[in-house]
């Protein structure tokens, strides 16, 4: 039978004498998880403990013919999201399953995407004349959408130009790299681009209007 302690369960009945991993004839068909277990605890005289919140609203796999104890109990949690460790010989305790960590990004192609976003960033500032003159150091976080849209654009300073602040956010947000994010890569990426009197390279030509701004007319 099941007893209650605190908020945890324990699925169990008188001791069966059972050794090595023999086989058990199972007949439970599916139903509420906490029943399946308590049935499950009557065929093997195996204890199961677990938090009565992990079985909630969940269903086991029927179970009908031979396991070992082990394997039945696989069987019946299949798709649970639950998984069990062994806390003796004969005592079990009920787990969520932890998601897989995600798979390192290879370095190669994380920097050659980051590569693309610099040039799909700078494209965009291109075609806007307020950006493409290069007059303000920009520091910006960028979140970048599974099939590789910026989705999210944020100035980490003021330009010093609440116009300027403004054609950054509108510039990137929504613009699409082309291809999608790698799995796993970590986010924000953070750019920041300095101002042309820096004299760092930049991947469009002042705008005309902007080299002639201050000179005298000949």
């Amino acid at each position: 039978m099941a007893t209650g302690i605190g908020q945890s369960r324990v699925a169990q009945s008188p001791a069966i004498a059972r050794t090595g991993p023999e086989t058990v004839a199972f007949d439970i068909p599916a139903q509420p998880l906490d029943a399946a277990l308590d049935a499950y605890a009557s065929s093997t005289g195996q204890s199961v403990l677990y938090d009565s919140h992990l079985t909630e609203g969940r269903t086991s796999k029927p179970l009908h013919g031979a396991y070992t104890p082990l394997a039945a109990l696989a069987a019946m949690l299949e798709g649970s999201g639950l998984k069990v460790r062994y806390t003796s010989a004969r005592a079990l305790v009920l787990v969520r399953d932890a998601a897989p960590s995600p798979a390192p990004v290879d370095a190669a192609s994380l920097q050659r995407y980051r590569g693309l976003l610099q040039s799909r960033v700078g494209d965009a500032f291109c075609a806007d004349p307020l950006l493409a003159a290069g007059d303000r150091r920009i520091a910006l976080r960028v979140w970048i959408a599974p099939r590789g849209a910026i989705e999210r654009a944020d100035l980490l300073d003021t330009t010093g130009d609440d116009d300027v602040d403004a054609a950054v956010i509108a510039a990137l947000e929504g613009l699409s790299l082309g291809e999608a994010l790698p799995a796993g890569a970590a986010q924000p990426f953070t750019l920041l681009i300095m101002p042309r009197s820096s004299g760092q390279s930049w991947r469009c030509p002042e705008p005309v209007a902007h080299r002639t701004q201050g000179r005298n007319p000949t």
